[in-house]
């Protein structure tokens, strides 16, 4: 890993059209990131209302790009697969894709209790 790089791990989620929506996401993903290692997918049930079943899996890689540019890639991947703003209100997620950790910086900390991500980071080897 260059000197100027920094871990980071990203968590993805979708409950529309999961399959094709994560796949097409890890292509975008591997676009605009190199040596991206993907832990398998898990369907969970959705957390905070809607009914359909969610695909989550993590992305590890690293990075010199900054937190702020790295979100603009990850909403510009979101918006390329359909996101729109109205979805999280009618609880339809084409995908969602956060930063949970950059270097030494950690987001969504709730996330990082969920049992899946637990699960994930293990199988990943994290």
């Amino acid at each position: 890993m260059d000197s100027s790089n920094q871990f980071l791990l990203l968590s993805l989620g979708t409950n529309n059209e999961q399959v094709k929506h994560m796949d097409d996401a890890q292509k975008y993903i591997d676009q605009a990131f190199t040596n991206v290692r993907y832990s398998k997918c898990i369907w969970t049930a959705p957390v905070g209302g809607g009914t359909n079943l969610y695909l989550n899996r993590l992305a590890v890689t690293s990075t010199a790009l900054s937190y702020d540019k790295v979100v603009e890639i990850t909403k510009d991947i979101e918006r390329r697969l359909g996101r729109m703003a109205e979805d999280k209100r009618r609880h339809r997620v084409p995908i969602d894709i956060d930063v949970l950790q950059l270097g030494q910086s950690v987001y969504h900390d709730k996330d990082w209790q969920r049992q899946y991500v637990k699960q994930l980071l293990s199988d990943i080897g994290l």
